[in-house]
């Protein structure tokens, strides 16, 4: 890759951050206890081989996020366990882009 070229990808990638007054989040250790927690949910198992989604999700519950967007319908619906309810965790509203889209940006 030409130096150059690259340089600016990330010069652009920055600036739109700042533009768009977006976060980087860093995990602390209730991602570990959130991932952990929704592994063993057998009342709700959807997340059980999801690592991934496990991981967005609690990245997002973890830094008290309000909206949660997805393509995956079900994690929509997705509970998050008693125990964590219980420890004051909680899930953000879990949309997908195209609810999201209608129900916040649609003028």
């Amino acid at each position: 890759m030409d130096n150059s070229l690259g340089e600016g990808f990330v010069i652009s990638v920055i600036a739109n951050l700042n533009r768009w007054d977006a976060e980087i989040m860093f995990p602390d250790e209730s991602v570990s206890r959130l991932c952990f927690s929704m592994s063993n949910n057998y009342d709700d198992s959807r997340m059980i081989g999801q690592k991934t989604d496990k991981v967005h999700l609690a990245y997002a519950m973890s830094q008290d996020c309000d909206v949660f967007l997805t393509h995956d319908v079900g994690l929509t619906r997705y509970r998050i366990p008693r125990e964590l309810q219980d420890a004051k965790f909680s899930k953000p509203e879990t949309l997908t882009p195209e609810v999201f889209w209608d129900r916040y940006l649609r003028r």
